[in-house]
């Protein structure tokens, strides 16, 4: 459950914050 917002991110950006929720 993300918000739209981070759709319109490039995938990069989704890499980094799958990492960063990662501990």
């Amino acid at each position: 459950m993300f918000p739209e917002g981070i759709l319109d991110l490039p995938p990069e950006r989704e890499v980094e914050f799958s990492i960063d929720i990662v501990p």
